[in-house]
């Protein structure tokens, strides 16, 4: 049933069979959704992040509207589902927002707790007032972020673009970097291990939490890259790995989802490196949008090495459907506590180790 008493029918059905409909797939944007919406993708972040990928589709006789997600298992026996990174709706928007009676009750039967459903970019009108809309859907502030992209048009395959795009200390530090000895290559299967220590110890070292084991990168340097959609750029000194870019391509964008450095590495200006070689590997493949993905917004100093790349600033907005208000807290509670953990491991590592004086005889 609708908000307004309209017959319609709520499914939420699990994608793992088979392709999405090329009618439910977003077309390739800035976004990227033509990538992030396909199968091999939904499996990859299935597996990386342990969730099953499903859709949810709400048609009455003469309209449809559909929303790809994942469910992630939480504490205490709930289920997260999420638009991650990213969210299109498929078909009527309006008969989506007016049904969230009916959407939290085919979700409620997956033991979900809460529908989280992040806009930006060209879907960002998508994102509705809430205005007359279900009492059931609203924004979720605190989840509020920004993504920064650079706009690769006018480059028209040239590579020699960027540095036109730069400050004269971002042409510096690339320089910096050539003339230190850095080399860049293309990361293959065996340099799986080299680049899950890269991102654990740079993360470690920045007091932020290791979200991912080495399930994430296996899955980039086997069957994603593979297809042609994923790229994990490797940054040597002295032939020792001490830096990555991981990309992932749909077919007019590439997305930086990591850049990890250890020190040796970024005193040598090794990550502008890194990202200069991504953008202009994306120039000369004819893609349109190099996405640096989402930023809290209160990070100051993210923001500004992003925005120093020549980007424009997008919003992401978030709306959420709380099918489960009494659980609902869990999830902010466990992301709270992986902050806390990362935090905790870092503090360990680096603590100094306590020396006992001898005892005077």
């Amino acid at each position: 049933m609708t908000d307004a008493g309209q017959r319609v029918q709520v499914d939420c059905e699990p994608l793992m069979d088979g392709n999405l409909p090329s009618d439910l797939r977003p077309a390739s944007t800035s976004c990227g959704l033509d990538f992030w919406q396909s199968m091999a993708a939904l499996i990859w972040l299935s597996r990386t992040l342990d969730a099953q990928p499903v859709l949810i589709t709400v048609k009455d006789d003469s309209r449809m509207a559909a929303l790809c997600c994942l469910l992630r298992r939480l504490p205490f026996g709930g289920v997260l589902a999420s638009a991650y990174p990213y969210t299109a709706l498929v078909g009527d928007p309006e008969l989506f927002w007016q049904n969230g009676d009916g959407i939290a009750s085919a979700l409620r039967e997956k033991r979900v707790v809460r529908l989280e459903m992040p806009f930006t970019g060209e879907y960002t009108p998508q994102f509705p007032s809430f205005d007359g809309k279900s009492a059931r859907f609203g924004e979720a502030q605190a989840l509020a972020a920004v993504r920064h992209v650079l706009d690769l048009t006018e480059a028209e395959g040239n590579a020699g673009w960027l540095e036109g795009q730069l400050a004269p200390n971002t042409r510096w530090a690339i320089r910096k970097a050539e003339r230190t000895g850095s080399r860049i290559r293309l990361a293959a299967p065996s340099d799986l291990d080299a680049v899950q220590v890269i991102y654990a110890a740079t993360m470690r070292a920045k007091s932020a939490p290791v979200n991912y084991g080495p399930e994430r990168f296996r899955g980039m340097l086997e069957g994603l890259s593979a297809a042609g959609t994923a790229r994990i750029y490797i940054g040597e000194l002295d032939n020792h790995p001490v830096g990555l870019a991981a990309v992932l391509d749909g077919a007019a964008s590439r997305h930086l989802i990591q850049l990890a450095v250890l020190p040796a590495g970024q005193a040598a200006r090794l990550g502008d490196l890194l990202v200069a070689t991504a953008i202009r590997d994306a120039i000369t493949r004819g893609q349109r949008h190099f996405d640096f993905m989402a930023s809290n917004p209160h990070d100051t100093g993210l923001l500004a090495y992003k925005a120093k790349w020549a980007t424009r600033a997008e919003p992401i907005r978030y709306a959420v459907l709380r099918v489960n208000p009494f659980m609902d807290l869990a999830i902010d509670f466990g992301r709270w506590m992986n902050i806390q953990r990362g935090k905790l491991a870092t503090y360990a590592q680096y603590m100094p180790v306590e020396r006992t004086r001898p005892q005077s005889p």
